[in-house]
């Protein structure tokens, strides 16, 4: 069908996906280049973490950022290597997740769950028994990201770190505050430039 009309054939199978706005790429690589065959188009290996909005994250604990993610059948705990180049706005690096092998292109979690597909990034295992430091550093790493524009000498308290945030300390999780306390410490709030907020220092800095 493709070899007569691509309009026909994009028409044909938009009728059948799921999602049908990922046709033409499918067209594209598996009708005309060739490059993949059809039954392994789209799989793509990905991690499951919590949603990295502030908001949401700032005020749940480690056991209420974790329960949506355990329905989501894969590998656990695992994440992406912390490394600076990684430290951006997806996310994504540090945050304790569920690696889904070869997932399909629809594949989508349940519920309060975030996803990204992994590229050529390393993983790391996170023990069960490390997992809640594990959290708290990747909150304190999305604190740090949040406020990256914000004047540091104004973060060298919980206080001031709330200020910028736009929350009310009492507002913050004990898992949100305690990962606050070890930002502080770590000096990221005396103006330096750590190279990875968050997951500098001993984890005695995020335990409490």
């Amino acid at each position: 069908m493709n070899r007569k009309s691509r309009v026909a054939s994009t028409e044909y199978l938009q009728y059948y996906v799921v999602r049908s706005e990922v046709v033409g790429d499918f067209i594209h690589e598996v009708l005309e280049q060739n490059a993949v065959p059809a039954r392994d188009w789209g799989k793509r290996d990905i991690i499951c973490f919590p949603h990295n909005r502030i908001a949401y994250l700032a005020v749940r604990d480690e056991d209420e950022l974790i329960a949506p993610l355990e329905h989501v059948v894969g590998e656990r705990w695992m994440r992406v290597a912390p490394a600076p180049e990684q430290w951006d706005s997806s996310g994504t690096m540090g945050a304790p997740g569920v690696i889904v092998r070869t997932a399909p292109y629809w594949y989508k979690p349940a519920g309060d769950v975030e996803y990204s597909a992994l590229a050529s990034a390393p993983l790391e295992r996170v023990p069960a028994e490390s997992l809640p430091i594990a959290l708290r550093r990747w909150l304190a790493s999305r604190v740090a990201w949040e406020l990256r524009r914000y004047d540091p000498s104004r973060c060298t308290t919980l206080a001031g770190v709330c200020a910028g945030l736009g929350f009310a300390p009492t507002q913050l999780s004990a898992a949100t505050q305690a990962a606050i306390r070890g930002l502080i410490r770590s000096g990221w709030s005396a103006g330096f430039e750590p190279g990875l907020p968050g997951f500098e220092g001993p984890d005695e800095w995020y335990a409490g």
